[in-house]
């Protein structure tokens, strides 16, 4: 794997050149999840999401652990406007790693959407004491 040509890439913001040299490396390299990964963040960097998505797809099948290509998966369902596909991804990645901030904040986003600002039936009694005025029986 030519590191150096990756790293020059991300620093110079070189995308195309990036995605060039990632396609021939996943050719030359099927089963790395990390290339995978990296050439769909090339895509995404481009707004192409279409294209990001099954580098995504396949990073994840080939590592499932790899919780930032699952993050970014679901950021490209989202901007696809599959929401729902999203948020599946987001919550399956989360029983992975329940600490990890980026996907967190990702499922709070989608949350609100999947369920169209509805909420859950204890959430909706929160606070309803400060409104309801409980006189005592006589």
């Amino acid at each position: 794997m030519d590191q150096a040509a990756i790293a020059h890439i991300f620093t110079t913001g070189k995308w195309e050149e990036g995605i060039l040299l990632l396609s021939e490396m996943v050719q030359k390299f099927p089963t790395n999840a990390k290339l995978h990964a990296t050439l769909g963040q090339c895509h995404l960097n481009l707004h192409r999401y279409r294209e990001a998505l099954p580098c995504f797809q396949r990073a994840c099948a080939l590592d499932p652990n790899l919780i930032e290509a699952g993050a970014r998966l679901a950021i490209c369902y989202e901007q696809l406007g599959k929401t729902e596909e999203a948020f599946r991804v987001t919550q399956e990645f989360l029983k992975r790693d329940p600490n990890h901030n980026y996907l967190r904040g990702i499922e709070e986003r989608l949350k609100f959407r999947v369920t169209g600002g509805r909420k859950e039936e204890w959430e909706q009694t929160r606070g309803l004491d400060r409104h309801i005025e409980i006189t005592p029986h006589e």
